[in-house]
């Protein structure tokens, strides 16, 4: 299985957890209620699964709010990447390993 990095960026009014895939990156912002947006990076997650099964590891060096909030979020988010990709493996969705 894969691990693939993640960051937060911070300015002043936002801040963003940035997913690096070496393909694409995927930016969550975690300081607006944009749930199109958010769909987006859901999906794009999915897209990314057909290639093989992945964890996100946050890598901050800033241990703040933003941090401990996006460490439970990563940990719920790997789990369902888990289980949708075990969905997926069973309709035949993902490519072989």
């Amino acid at each position: 299985m894969e691990t693939i990095k993640s960051t937060i960026s911070r300015y002043e009014e936002k801040a963003f957890l940035q997913i690096h895939f070496t393909e694409k990156e995927i930016m969550i912002d975690l300081t607006s209620d944009d749930s199109i947006s958010l769909k987006n990076s859901f999906n794009d997650l999915i897209v990314r699964l057909k290639n093989g099964k992945f964890q996100i590891e946050l890598v901050d060096s800033q241990e703040d709010l933003y941090y401990h909030v996006c460490k439970e979020y990563l940990r719920q988010l790997n789990s369902e990447i888990s289980n949708i990709y075990g969905q997926m493996r069973t309709y035949g969705i993902v490519k072989d390993e």
